[in-house]
């Protein structure tokens, strides 16, 4: 079993990188859920049909995609300064043309836009961090992503309800992006990928770089990607489907809610806001000093938390029920990606885990809207009562994977 894994920073870093990159995540967070929330004004303003927000998601997947696989690459020639403050205002573009764009076409390329910053920043911080940080650290920048899914819906119907325009939250992460990039800058001494060869820890030893070096990467041959050996197939295949898992949830639940338990839009809207909150609550109490348990333990434990919450969600009826069993599912994945990336570190060493990450949240962020596709077909053809089977399936899937992945890459 995995034992909690010291910082490899000096003292202050943790602290200055987990500020940059919790209010980084936050900015994901609400990227990723205004969307959804917006579309109905946006196809308004532009004449198009429901389905045309798959053209934006596609998009969205395909920047991300494109820059999370060669996280590694990127991470070894640019060092993590330059990627992280690129992807940053590339992201504060992205919203400007979001907040100005004349057509849909202009949103679509947007959205191919955005999806890469996104890919960038979420691969890159979660390699520095899984190599060099705490895994509390890991815990409080994807709690601060949970926050930013609860505040993006409220700060879109706030805009439409009071300025009447879906483009003002896009308006307002202009500036914020901005604010991102130049906080990125500010940690560069601590986040860059390259360390000098032979040494354990980017820190070890030693208060810094040397001057003039701090945001340079090392001079030396980048890694090679790893062999997609068995191990690392599976480390993959876990992320997949716990996105899944993760991603159907925020995705359905407010239909279900609304279709089998007969909730009103509006107590829908805030069970779903409920979802994300005890998600991002459990993995910010998770960060907490004297809270940090064994990795291995917190994903297994949480799957099995997980797939009780499925369960309820299956076997039981009635509105309280089933909004209890969308919390309690919440409650038990909320640790399980932050363990599995830790890990991911510690079975592949320092310089895999760049690419294994990296392809980890790829599968993460292809595989939560292609499994939610499919899960949205099913729900045609069977109904909507078929939520908490798929869900139920998909959680026995990342436990039964994550047992798998033991087995093939222990722990040393």
């Amino acid at each position: 079993m995995s034992q909690p894994r010291a910082s490899a920073w000096p003292a202050g870093a943790a602290a200055r990188i987990g500020a940059a990159g919790g209010y980084g995540f936050v900015l994901l967070g609400l990227t990723d859920s205004m969307l959804g929330v917006a579309w109905p004004a946006i196809r308004q303003t532009f004449g198009e049909p429901l389905s045309a927000l798959g053209l934006l998601l596609v998009a969205t997947a395909i920047g991300y995609v494109a820059t999370a696989v060669p996280n590694g690459q990127l991470l070894n020639r640019f060092g993590a300064a330059r990627t992280l403050v690129t992807a940053s205002l590339a992201a504060s573009v992205a919203c400007t043309l979001l907040a100005l764009a004349p057509t849909v076409w202009v949103l679509v390329a947007a959205a191919l836009l955005l999806g890469a910053a996104s890919g960038a920043v979420d691969a890159g911080l979660n390699t520095v961090v899984a190599n060099d940080g705490p895994l509390r650290l890991l815990n409080a920048i994807h709690g601060a992503y949970g926050v930013g899914t609860v505040l993006g819906p409220i700060l879109v119907t706030v805009a439409i309800v009071s300025a009447g325009s879906w483009r003002v939250p896009y308006g307002i992460l202009i500036g914020a992006e901005a604010l991102c990039a130049l906080g990125w800058w500010t940690v560069r001494p601590f986040t860059d990928a390259g360390r000098p060869a032979g040494q354990a820890g980017r820190f070890a030893g030693q208060a810094g770089w040397p001057a003039g070096q701090a945001d340079r990467p090392a001079r030396r041959a980048a890694p090679a990607p790893p062999r997609l050996e068995a191990g690392v197939a599976v480390a993959v295949g876990v992320a997949l489907v716990y996105a899944g898992a993760e991603f159907g949830v925020g995705q359905w639940a407010a239909s279900y809610l609304r279709g089998v338990a007969s909730l009103r839009p509006a107590g829908a809207g805030f069970a779903v806001a409920g979802y994300w909150g005890v998600f991002a609550t459990a993995r910010l109490v998770l960060a907490l000093p004297g809270r940090q348990a064994a990795a291995e333990l917190m994903m297994r434990a949480g799957c099995v938390v997980a797939l009780a919450g499925a369960g309820l969600l299956w076997l039981g009826r009635g509105p309280a029920i089933s909004v209890a069993a969308f919390i309690v599912i919440g409650a038990g994945l909320a640790p399980v990606f932050p363990a599995l990336l830790s890990l991911t570190a510690v079975r592949f060493g320092a310089a895999r885990a760049q690419h294994v990450i990296g392809w980890q949240l790829a599968a993460a962020g292809a595989g939560g809207q292609c499994i939610s596709a499919l899960t949205g077909l099913l729900l045609g053809r069977l109904g909507l009562l078929a939520l908490g089977p798929v869900l139920t399936v998909l959680v026995l899937l990342t436990l039964a994977a994550s047992a798998l992945l033991s087995k093939l890459s222990p722990l040393a």
